[in-house]
Parts: structure tokens; C-alpha cells; sequence
């Protein structure tokens, strides 16, 4: 179960980045063949493109469930590898905006980020993962501490109540 888990997040954080990747390359596109004739334009195929990518993610929900409810767990992971290596291929490049060294460290900035820019949370997570990098150091920590520390990112009292809830999971359930 937890792979299924893990492979639906990991095809979740890819299809999202891919889709910021999609946007970004059309606008490059439109820039470099200066046929960008008006913001509607690109505000339209912008859209078009989420509205795409929304519907392929719809699909592949309700595959996976399907593949769930036959306990098709040999289903599940052939699609994932498809869909990967697809995402591979149209995106060799993409690499995430946020700097992290471990899941643990990633599960921590994209807390962080709701409502925050990526910037801002790199520059946060620089010095916070310097010392609290890991859901044992971070339990250190009491509430009040980590609030200060994560202040700038917004949010600061809810995302320090998660990010410490989610290293108390995390230790309960996998030591």
C-alpha cells in the first residue's frame, strides 16, 4: 500500500511540474517565433493546456482506481512506469524549482510553499534544514521556535502544526 501511495505522489509532484513546464514552453515558443499577438492569446492556450492536463489526470485517477479495486497492484506499477517515462521524455530538463536533499526535506518545503513562492522557500529551508533536516531534529523544535523560523513563508502557525505533526507520523509509523 505504501508503494501505491508513493507512486501516486511521486506521478501527482510530476504531472504538476509538468504542467508548469507545458506553460512555460509555450510562452518560450510564442516568444522566440514573435507571433505572441495578445495576452487573451496566451491566457487561452494557457488554459487549454491546464484543461488538458486536468482531464489526463482525471483519466489516470480513475484507472487507478479501477486497478484498486482488482488489488491490481502489477497494473498500478506498469502505469506509473508509463506515465514516468512519458513525462521523461517530454521534459528531460525539468528539475523542481524547490531545493531539497531528501523526502523528508521535500515533504517539508512543499509544506512551506502553499501560498509562498519558491524562492522564498529556498532561502527558509537553506537555514532551517542546516540544523533541522530530518522528523527527529525537527521534533526538537518547539512550536513557538519553528513559527519564528518559518515566519516569512506565511501561514506560519499552520504549516509549523503540520510539518511537526507530519514528523510525529512519520516516526510512529516507520521509526
Amino acid at each position: 500500500m505504501q508503494f501505491i501511495f508513493t507512486s501516486l505522489i511521486t506521478t501527482i509532484i510530476f504531472l504538476i511540474i509538468g504542467d508548469v513546464f507545458i506553460i512555460r514552453k509555450i510562452i518560450n515558443q510564442k516568444k522566440k517565433i514573435n507571433m505572441l499577438e495578445s495576452e487573451n492569446e496566451t491566457i487561452t492556450m494557457m488554459y487549454d493546456n491546464v484543461r488538458v492536463f486536468k482531464h489526463d489526470f482525471f483519466n489516470f485517477v480513475q484507472a487507478l482506481d479501477g486497478y484498486s479495486e482488482n488489488n491490481d497492484i502489477e497494473g498500478i506499477r506498469k502505469m506509473n512506469e508509463e506515465i514516468l517515462k512519458e513525462l521523461e521524455r517530454l521534459y528531460p530538463d525539468a528539475r523542481p524549482a524547490l531545493h531539497f536533499r531528501s523526502p523528508y526535506e521535500l515533504l517539508v518545503a512543499v509544506v512551506l510553499s502553499a501560498q509562498c513562492t519558491d524562492e522564498r522557500v529556498n532561502r527558509v529551508t537553506a537555514e532551517l534544514f542546516r540544523e533541522y533536516n530530518t522528523p527527529e531534529t525537527m521534533l526538537t523544535l518547539p512550536q513557538e521556535e519553528l513559527e519564528k523560523k518559518i515566519f516569512s513563508c506565511g501561514f506560519y502557525h499552520n504549516k509549523a502544526k503540520h510539518i511537526l505533526s507530519a514528523s510525529r507520523d512519520i516516526l510512529e509509523r516507520f521509526g
